[in-house]
């Protein structure tokens, strides 16, 4: 039986999301792995309340049956990553799940603290605000860039590198 893998990042916001999807999960399925896309997940409710509450039980839930996750990492609306990803990836680490995580853009967070506008100077240790840069040499906050077990720059090598950890 193949590895379930919950496929987190800001993909589902994407105009292209579901042929994203097709090929997210086509690639994991090269390695033997089975892709889990939230989107996947049919949502029904009548308000805007009720259906933010139904996305995130179905989400959480659909990370609960996965045996991993694999969680695009890129920037989004901001030098960070996506919070909502960043949650799922400290969900699933709170349950003892690998994660592998992925993203082209490899740059240094303070640099890309300095890129989007935040900071004066690519080397300040602290931002327009006075509030202190972290600067750990991660891509991202040090908490996120820990709770992953590898950071890859496709979604092909990290799905090719969880599937040696699976």
């Amino acid at each position: 039986m193949s590895a379930r893998v919950y496929l987190a990042g800001p993909d589902v916001f994407f105009p292209d999301a579901k042929n994203l999807a097709v090929t997210y999960k086509a690639i994991l399925a090269e390695y033997g792995l089975d892709g889990q896309f939230p989107l996947d997940n049919q949502i029904q409710a009548a308000t805007l309340q009720e259906t933010a509450l139904a996305i995130f039980e179905a989400n959480y839930r659909l990370i609960d049956s996965c045996d991993a996750v694999l969680a695009n990492m890129i920037p989004f609306r901001g030098p960070s990553m996506d919070v909502g990803t960043a949650w799922e990836i400290g969900y699933a680490y709170a349950q003892g799940k690998p994660i592998v995580g992925y993203t082209e853009i490899l740059t240094p967070y303070r640099t890309k603290v300095y890129h989007s506008g935040f900071s004066l100077a690519e080397t300040d240790p602290v931002d327009h605000l006075g509030h202190e840069i972290e600067h750990f040499e991660g891509i991202d906050n040090l908490m996120l860039t820990q709770s992953v077990r590898a950071i890859k720059p496709t979604l092909r090598e990290a799905a090719e590198y969880l599937a040696t950890i699976v």
